[in-house]
């Protein structure tokens, strides 16, 4: 019993500490999107704003969201989705920047690591999952986010972290 208990009990632990470096990072974020102003690519910021779109589109019909409610909300959507589409271009911008003064790179290891872990989490071979990432052209995109995490780690490490009261 007390194995079980310990175990529920780290695993609450390991969640928890999980959850509060994502709330950091997010802060982390948000303060560079407030202290950087620029203009942004509207090509990059149309393509981004497209990906979204469907993304939501697809997520709110596999919800059972019928076309009518959908495209009643759509003005509402569109606005959300192009300031999100903004910050997310924004964010790319400066955390490559700041990846390239310091250097931050991912590795093969970390992409493989990244694959396999992906392919556990579906129960889906290995070679499997990197073929279709391969076959699709998504390795580059996979090495650009475990680069932008990494880059957000280090900033994370080198953040002065203030509890709030």
């Amino acid at each position: 019993m007390d194995d079980a208990r310990n175990e529920v009990r780290a695993q609450l632990l390991e969640r928890k500490q999980y959850n509060d470096k994502v709330a950091m990072k997010n802060q982390i974020m948000e303060q560079l999107l407030k202290k950087h102003a620029f203009d942004l690519p509207e090509t990059m910021v149309a393509r981004q704003l497209k990906v979204l779109t469907e993304k939501a589109e697809n997520e709110l019909k596999q919800k059972g969201v019928d076309e009518k409610t959908m495209e009643s909300h759509k003005a509402e959507l569109k606005d959300q989705l192009t300031r999100e589409s903004e910050n997310k271009v924004k964010l790319y911008f400066i955390l490559d920047a700041i990846a390239n003064i310091e250097k931050v790179e991912s590795t093969d290891e970390e992409t493989e690591e990244w694959i396999r872990n992906l392919a556990v989490s579906y129960n889906q071979p290995f070679d499997k999952v990197k073929e279709y990432y391969r076959e699709n052209d998504l390795i580059g995109g996979l090495e650009e986010q475990i680069r932008e995490d990494k880059t957000l780690d280090f900033l994370l490490d080198e953040a002065e972290i203030v509890e709030k009261k």
